[in-house]
């Protein structure tokens, strides 16, 4: 009685280890593999603004309450003082200067005096 018992677990190991040598095992140290991280550098362009003031701001200056179509945007090839002079400019133009809320209208002046007495220096 034994021996039969016997066999038959002498058969189910010397399956179990054929099926197990069978399957290919794959190691973490597989050619594919490395143990270097990928590094990937990428420099961010330099921000640039849309406008010389905030686009989030900016409609606020208006009375529709949005940006119109022929407000100067950021020109990145120019400083910003220059880009400020441009956006000024535009708004002491009479048909654009009507776009304008009566705060916006305060604010502009204000910062047209600054800039007179700045350039009177």
């Amino acid at each position: 009685m034994k021996k039969p018992i016997l066999f038959c677990l002498f058969l189910a190991s010397f399956s179990i280890t054929q099926n197990v040598s069978a399957q290919k095992i794959e190691t973490l140290e597989s050619p594919e593999y490395k143990r270097e991280r990928p590094v990937r550098v990428e420099a961010l362009p330099q921000y640039i603004p849309l406008y010389v003031i905030s686009d989030k701001e900016l409609p606020t200056y208006f009375v529709s309450g949005e940006i119109p179509e022929s407000f100067p945007k950021y020109d990145p090839n120019i400083k910003k003082a220059a880009n400020k002079k441009i956006a000024m400019e535009w708004c002491i133009v009479p048909s654009n200067r009507v776009l304008l809320t009566e705060d916006a209208k305060v604010r502009v002046d204000a910062k047209l005096e600054k800039l007179k007495a700045k350039s009177n220096k």
